[in-house]
């Protein structure tokens, strides 16, 4: 028997191929049907099969490089489940490192056509991949979404695109008379999961005051202009990095993410100096 989820990746998939004007005969439809089938099987059977939960042979056999990401899902909710926020956080690790190069080199492709100056795009680039990770939390997180269970880099690829279209049109690249943000999840619940989220470099921040306000300035003015608007929203205007956010229209983990990069390169601008 076939899924209802597994029916419909196949209409999906008859529906692209027909829309493209490609004549798909029944011969090569039924062996992608068998094919996803078996790849269904597969997964469950390695679930299944995986050792004694939390043990240390369970934990390498998660972390091996051709574990199926379906296995990870499945793996992932039952952490969950178990109220395991050690085991969950993980096993989310475990997964971002694995598709992190990849969603980077595809936020490049995606980005490239838009943005000239290199250190602008790699700001955007982060921004985005950011972008993608909390949809991909917020996808895990809800059990009723199934077919992550069952396909997972199809379901990757379609929710990479919506996060795009957001992220563009938030950027202004692209508009749209009515638009529906989607609320964020808490902050809470995303910090540790990604080193792009760490808010404070203490350090750095200890630098900027040490020094004279005059040759801050003059360092802030060599900043790209993403991170030079974060800084002097925070310090001199004083605004709260929420301020900030509904300022420039970006999600406070961009501003986050803008202050950390922007203090990186003053503290280098200031060890010049």
């Amino acid at each position: 028997m076939i899924s209802l989820n597994a029916f419909i990746f196949l209409l999906c998939s008859d529906w692209v191929e027909r829309f493209s004007g490609e004549d798909v005969s029944s011969k090569n439809k039924k062996e992608q049907q068998a094919q996803f089938v078996q790849h269904r099987s597969l997964v469950a059977l390695t679930y299944q099969t995986l050792p004694v939960y939390n043990s240390v042979a369970f934990w390498q056999c998660l972390e091996q490089t051709n574990m199926f990401f379906e296995v990870l899902v499945k793996v992932f909710r039952s952490c969950v489940q178990r109220q395991d926020a050690q085991g969950s956080n993980r096993v989310f690790a475990v997964m971002l490192q694995r598709i992190k190069k990849s969603c980077e080199c595809w936020a490049y492709r995606q980005l490239r056509r838009f943005i000239a100056r290199q250190d602008e795009l790699e700001l955007l680039v982060h921004d985005l991949c950011g972008d993608v990770y909390e949809m991909l939390y917020r996808a895990l997180i809800d059990e009723r979404r199934s077919f992550w269970e069952e396909h997972f880099f199809y379901m990757l690829s379609c929710e990479r695109n919506h996060v795009l279209q957001a992220f563009m049109m938030r950027e202004g690249w692209r508009q749209r008379k009515q638009i529906q943000y989607s609320r964020r999840i808490p902050r809470a619940l995303v910090a540790g999961y990604d080193v792009l989220l760490d808010i404070e470099d203490e350090s750095a921040q200890r630098m900027l005051v040490a020094i004279e306000q005059a040759d801050i300035l003059r360092f802030v003015l060599r900043l790209p202009e993403p991170l030079r608007h974060v800084i002097v929203l925070l310090f001199w205007a004083e605004k709260t990095q929420k301020d900030v956010a509904h300022i420039l229209n970006v999600s406070d983990r961009t501003v986050r993410n803008r202050l950390r990069e922007a203090c990186s390169r003053l503290q280098v601008y200031v060890e010049e100096y």
